[in-house]
């Protein structure tokens, strides 16, 4: 008997906001999704709950790197 599984995969794009990062996570109730390149075929990090709210508590920071990755 063959069983076949099927994983719901979360991830965000590195072009993305951080924020649309901390809207997944939220939804899907999870605290980090991967960070994949827009053409989807490499994995270039991740992005946790942790970093969000250091983002977001430092507004300074926060408009240099509003984005998840920098290109």
């Amino acid at each position: 008997m063959n069983f076949i599984m099927d994983y719901f995969f979360f991830q965000v794009y590195e072009d993305e906001p951080v924020l649309q990062a901390f809207k997944v996570m939220r939804k899907k109730r999870v605290g980090a999704v991967p960070v994949i390149e827009r053409d989807g075929k490499k994995a270039v990090g991740n992005i946790n709950l942790r970093d969000v709210q250091f983002l977001l508590n430092a507004p300074e920071i926060y408009h240099d790197y509003r984005y998840v990755c920098m290109s």
